[in-house]
């Protein structure tokens, strides 16, 4: 092999397994920094097309889907529908998902 093959090649190193904890523990040091607005947007950036989040639609989630919302109208967001839900959640989660502008909310039952 000539010495220009030999330099484009990766380091071993790059392919050696990293254990869950120490590529937990990268991450978490990267998002001290950060803000969840950013933390969102790089995980929706990182597995676009393979992500979705789990939603309640309680109160509490609307902080999140609304940060969801401003970054990417289209993530799918998914909501257990047990059935037993009074009618007024049912109701705030449509009001919700159409002011956020949410255009992938999929019930399963």
């Amino acid at each position: 092999m000539s010495a220009r093959v030999l330099a484009l090649r990766s380091p071993a190193s790059v392919f050696e397994p990293v254990s869950l904890e120490a590529r937990a523990a990268a991450l978490d040091a990267a998002a001290q920094t950060l803000t969840a607005e950013a933390i969102v947007a790089r995980a929706i950036g990182a597995f676009q097309g393979r992500i979705a989040l789990v939603s309640s639609f309680g109160a509490e989630a609307a902080a999140l889907l609304h940060i969801v919302a401003r970054i990417d109208r289209t993530t799918p967001v998914v909501f257990l529908d047990t059935g037993k839900h009074f009618a007024q959640t049912i109701s705030y989660r449509e009001d919700l998902a159409r002011s956020l502008g949410l255009t992938d909310v999929r019930d399963i039952r």
